[in-house]
């Protein structure tokens, strides 16, 4: 038994853990090779609590188990948030570590139905085209320069990043072209961080990409599928923005999550910080930090205020937010991520689920969120089914 652990551990159930305790608590129970010792600790627990309910052995070992940051009493406060967990019958498949979950490496099914674990991305697999055709293999292209358009030099560090380093002087002359570049980021893919010769930075999540110039030349346009995150450099003589079909979303210097993919039911522009206007034909919003305007197939903006930017940034940060959300909005999420095909047997579930799975579990793992709700799931090579 890791004995730091054990300790930090006890003290978090009499209610005693510093700030810098509980994290460092969250840091070694999130550790695979102390997850066993997790467990043990999780079943002592429950053993000393004296409650009568048999979950089963089985539900036992994965039962959630919060380590938030209020006091709790030693034995109660575990009692009440198991009886909780186990009336909702929600999310009894995993340990939770300061709202994160740590999903155990073998699978757990509870319907019975047999399932091949796909994967999470472990490379990134995109591609940039350059304006002449040229395709440039992201995950076998070797660090340094990739290209040179124009005068500006495409750059790949050592953790992936992707940066246009333009002179931009040269690249005004007026001899000059616009050099359009695609970056194209596929389904199966990890999420690519680009710099433009601006400085504006941008995070492509799978199942997207973006057209830009290899440098800007007065206005600043790109052009987006899917979704991104853009942190836009300032520049109040020279507007950001970001067409995606018809609709354009303009800026002036601020941080914003764009989710325009095809197979969800309306574009959202969620503002992050600074300002940004949203037009569609001859309508347009300005939206305030926190505010989120969506755009459904009658092209109207709706804006709202009720935005959890953690759930709307999530998958830039590495992991699943699934608040309230339908069985249909988690699997379109799965697609993308584990590249994968979903379709459903039967009656959809109309059930909503809750989770923050971590990005980097396999599928099998992460749809245990849903499947120990009663949701029966099969996983057959690159195929989803949802059986009930």
């Amino acid at each position: 038994m890791h004995e730091r652990l054990s300790y930090l551990f006890e003290r978090w159930l009499s209610g005693e853990t510093t700030a810098a305790e509980q994290e460092e608590l969250a840091a070694l129970a999130m550790e695979p090779s102390n997850h066993e010792d997790v467990q043990q600790l999780v079943d002592r627990s429950w053993n000393q609590t004296g409650e009568e309910f048999d979950i089963g052995e089985d539900r036992a070992r994965e039962i959630l188990f919060e380590i938030a940051g209020t006091q709790r009493k030693r034995n109660q406060g575990l009692v009440i948030r198991i009886r909780r967990i186990t009336v909702a019958a929600s999310i009894v498949a995993c340990v939770a570590i300061g709202g994160y979950f740590v999903f155990w490496h073998h699978p757990i099914n509870s319907s019975g139905v047999a399932m091949h674990d796909v994967k999470a991305p472990d490379r990134n697999r995109a591609t940039i085209t350059l304006s002449n055709g040229q395709k440039i293999f992201l995950d076998s292209a070797a660090n340094g320069v990739l290209a040179k358009q124009n005068n500006t030099a495409i750059m790949k560090s050592e953790d992936g990043r992707i940066a246009y380093n333009a002179d931009n002087k040269l690249n005004n002359a007026p001899n000059v072209t616009v050099a359009l570049n695609t970056l194209t980021n596929p389904r199966g893919s990890k999420v690519i961080d680009i710099t433009l010769s601006d400085g504006s930075r941008i995070w492509l999540n799978a199942a997207s990409s973006i057209t830009y110039p290899s440098s800007f030349m007065g206005d600043r346009e790109v052009t987006l599928t899917g979704e991104a995150y853009f942190a836009v450099a300032h520049d109040t003589r020279h507007p950001f923005r970001v067409k995606v079909g018809s609709e354009i979303v303009e800026d002036i210097g601020t941080e914003f999550n764009i989710n325009a993919y095809k197979d969800e039911p309306a574009m959202q522009t969620t503002l992050v910080q600074g300002a940004v206007k949203i037009t569609v034909d001859k309508e347009n919003k300005m939206l305030k930090p926190g505010q989120q305007a969506a755009v459904n197939s009658n092209r109207a903006i709706a804006v709202s205020d009720a935005v959890d930017l953690d759930q709307v940034t999530a998958w830039k940060n590495g992991y699943f937010y699934f608040k309230s959300s339908d069985i249909q909005s988690i699997m379109r999420q799965v697609s993308r991520w584990y590249d994968v095909d979903v379709q459903y047997e039967g009656a959809i579930p109309a059930g909503h689920y809750n989770g923050k799975p971590p990005r980097n579990i396999g599928a099998a793992e992460m749809l245990k969120v849903v499947e120990y709700s009663g949701v029966k799931i099969k996983i057959e090579g690159k195929k989803i089914t949802v059986l009930q």
